[in-house]
C-alpha cells in the first residue's frame, strides 16, 4: 500500500472508532452486560494484554451467583509478561508488598497463624495453608481492592472518552502510579493472587466512562473463535 493511501485508510479507521465510542456513550445499555460490535475498531489501536493469547477462559456474562462476571479471565502461567493494551497513564497500582501487608493483617485478624513473608512465595503459602476452605470469610475480611490481588489500572483517552483497563491477580508490577505507558509495554507479570481456587489467570476489566463493557467487544480478535 502506498504511504498516502495507507495514511488515509488509518484516518478512516480512527474516525470509525471515534464514532463507535460516541454511539456507545449515547446508548442506554452502556453498562455491565452491554456488548458492542468491535469490527469498526482499528486493530492498530490495541494489542492483547497477553501477547499471542486471545483465548478467553471465563467470559464477561458468565454467571457468578446473582451477578455476572463483568470481566474476562485468561488462564496463563504465572510470570508471563502482561502488556498495556494501548497508550495511557497508570492511575492505580497495588504492589505485591502492599497486597501482602493486608494479607498478613487478615491472617492475624482471623487468628489463622503466623505471618508469612511479604512476597509472592508468602502469598502462595497463605493461600494454601490458611485461606483454602475459608474463601467467603477471608474475602469478607479482606474486602475492597484486596480481593483484586496485585493489580494495575490504566486510563486511556480516546476522542474525549475515558477507557479504563484493569489487570488483576498479578504476580508483580513494573510500573508506578502516574507513569505514562505505551501500547505493548510490559507493565507486570501474571500470577495467582486471587483468593478463589482456580487456575492462575489474568482477570481483565474494561470500562468506558466508568461503565464496564466486555473487553471482547472492543479489542479486535480477543476471544475470537478458534483461539
Amino acid at each position: 500500500m502506498k504511504p498516502k493511501k495507507k495514511k488515509r485508510t488509518m484516518k478512516l479507521l480512527f474516525e470509525n472508532w471515534r464514532q463507535h465510542l460516541k454511539e456507545f456513550s449515547r446508548s442506554p445499555g452502556g453498562s455491565a452486560g452491554h456488548r458492542e460490535d468491535a469490527h469498526d475498531a482499528p486493530v492498530e489501536v490495541f494489542v492483547w494484554p497477553i501477547e499471542g493469547n486471545c483465548k478467553v477462559n471465563a467470559g464477561f456474562e458468565q454467571r457468578r451467583g446473582k451477578t455476572i462476571h463483568a470481566a474476562i479471565d485468561q488462564n496463563v502461567k504465572p510470570g508471563t509478561p502482561i502488556q498495556a493494551v494501548t497508550d495511557g497513564v497508570v492511575t492505580n497500582v497495588q504492589t505485591i508488598s502492599q497486597f501482602m501487608r493486608r494479607t498478613n493483617r487478615i491472617i492475624r485478624g482471623l487468628g489463622l497463624g503466623k505471618r508469612v513473608s511479604p512476597d509472592y512465595v508468602g502469598w502462595l503459602r497463605a493461600k494454601t495453608k490458611y485461606f483454602r476452605g475459608r474463601t467467603s470469610k477471608v474475602r469478607k475480611k479482606g474486602g475492597g481492592s484486596w480481593k483484586a490481588g496485585v493489580y494495575i489500572t490504566i486510563e486511556h483517552k480516546l476522542d474525549g472518552k475515558i477507557l479504563q483497563t484493569q489487570y488483576m491477580h498479578l504476580k508483580s508490577t513494573s510500573v508506578s502510579k502516574g507513569a505514562h505507558v505505551k501500547k505493548g509495554q510490559v507493565i507486570g507479570t501474571s500470577g495467582d493472587t486471587a483468593i478463589i481456587d482456580s487456575n492462575p489467570h489474568l482477570h481483565f476489566v474494561t470500562k468506558i466512562n466508568g461503565r464496564r463493557i466486555d473487553p471482547v467487544s472492543i479489542i479486535p480478535g480477543l476471544g475470537k473463535p478458534g483461539c
